[in-house]
């Protein structure tokens, strides 16, 4: 799979990785106190992979990528905070201004009094972020070392360790590979004697960079910062006699904070990053529109195209209309909600292990463009709006305000479209649905 505009927060990491020097350099005073986090101080402990026991031999290598690994981690979880409050203060300064945008909108619409309900508390992300602040998620228990010279000769038949559930070679690229699998643990008291819990199952092939992200259901508003438990995890490395030091340890180092980026991501708990708050304000606003005193017959449909249409209107003056094909398209690849990484792999590499899923990855939805159907009607209301948006808002406020008493809310949809473009509504829909489906195959995403 070829992920191209799926995981926008990759590029946010670039900037921190930048130049292999700075990489792992001291950092500028800190934003956050981070002293109590004495689970990254020391040394972390080394493991041999084949016998379970203590690492006791000298290896460069091994040494000095240890000594940098808590370092690493520590200045990752530091990034992670700040562009997370970052993130979260530019998300609250953008949904103040697009909820007023929004009342003033709908007002002059009639469409009154939309329930936000404080949209802006960002409950989930703040309990998240109190809990990074306060402890890292991430408890790593060892690094488990791989000779590359003593695996020679189990491609066939892993090494007989537990550690071994997590490396297999790849007969097909002819070398090995390491994976890393967490299970993040969540319950929310929701009362004395009650508590709902909550998994997120993750893993990621630390050499290709793809995994699997299962959540068996979403966060409550409830949740607390104690909330989460620790992740309790081991991390593989395989080191090579015939490589070079300096370039070994460079290349491992890389690699770890790669890893991170997707593996130690607690913000997805939210939703995945790539569908952090967007789709605006939707939800409220078809509830505001329900409660409004429209009289037409076919309220069903009516009510969710108003409401989808006046939040795609100031999405297009925030964000541009691009926003709304790439969001929707995205929403309709089920494999977005459990990739991890670059692409999805269930990492079955064990007996017993079965991880699926109920579709077929290499699948994404279509967007009918039926008129009859709120979900086509908007991509052709869109192409009539984008004509001429004055003009098009203007002769719907007109036609709503003269249609208040009655009659078919598809059929006002109808004459205000041909009022708009000045074109028989029955041939511009015709029209317009092929050319939205042309437009929306732009934005398709190659999987």
């Amino acid at each position: 799979m070829e992920w191209k505009r799926g995981v926008r927060g990759l590029g946010l990491l670039a900037a921190w990785l930048a130049g292999a020097a700075g990489l792992w350099a001291e950092e500028e005073p800190q934003v956050f106190e981070l002293e109590a986090f004495v689970v990254y101080g020391g040394t972390v402990d080394v493991v041999d992979g084949f016998t379970g026991e203590p690492f006791s031999k000298e290896n460069e290598v091994v040494e000095q990528f240890r000594e940098s690994f808590n370092k690493l981690l520590l200045n990752y979880h530091r990034w992670l905070l700040r562009r997370e409050a970052t993130f979260m203060k530019n998300q609250i300064e953008s949904n103040e201004a697009t909820m007023a945008e929004l009342t003033a909108l709908a007002e002059s619409f009639g469409v009154k009094d939309i329930p936000f309900n404080e949209a802006n508390n960002l409950v989930i992300e703040r309990a998240i972020f109190n809990r990074l602040v306060k402890d890292p998620f991430f408890k790593i228990d060892a690094l488990v070392v791989w000779e590359l010279d003593r695996l020679r000769g189990h491609e066939a038949d892993k090494p007989a360790s537990p550690y071994a559930r997590d490396i297999r070679y790849n007969a097909e690229l002819g070398k090995w590979e390491r994976r890393v699998t967490t299970d993040w643990h969540v319950a929310i008291r929701m009362g004395a004697f009650d508590a709902i819990k909550v998994l997120k199952q993750q893993g990621l092939n630390l050499d290709t960079n793809r995994g699997y992200h299962f959540i068996d259901r979403p966060l409550t508003a409830k949740v607390k910062p104690d909330s989460f438990k620790d992740v309790r995890l081991t991390y593989p490395i395989i080191v090579d006699p015939r490589e070079p030091t300096e370039a070994q340890v460079k290349r491992l180092q890389e690699i770890f904070v790669s890893n991170l980026a997707s593996i130690y991501d607690p913000f997805s708990w939210a939703s995945r990053r790539n569908m952090r708050f967007r789709g605006g304000f939707q939800g409220p606003l078809l509830r505001a529109v329900e409660a409004t005193r429209f009289r037409f017959s076919d309220r069903k449909w009516f009510d969710p195209v108003l409401a989808t249409f006046l939040n795609d209107v100031v999405t297009i003056k925030r964000q541009g209309i691009a926003e709304i094909y790439d969001h929707s398209l995205l929403r309709r690849i089920p494999v977005n909600g459990n990739l991890l990484g670059g692409g999805l792999d269930l990492l079955n590499w064990n007996p017993g292990e079965n991880r699926s899923v109920n579709y077929d990855p290499t699948t994404q939805g279509t967007i009918g463009m039926n008129f009859n159907h709120p979900d086509g009607a908007r991509f052709i209301i869109l192409e009539a709006y984008m004509r001429d948006p004055a003009r098009f808002l203007d002769a719907l406020r007109d036609t709503l305000s003269d249609k208040r008493k009655g009659g078919s809310g598809m059929t006002l949809m109808m004459e205000v479209i041909e009022a708009a473009t000045g074109e028989p509504a029955a041939d511009f829909i015709e029209q317009a649905a092929q050319n939205q489906k042309k437009e929306l195959d732009r934005y398709r995403y190659d999987l």
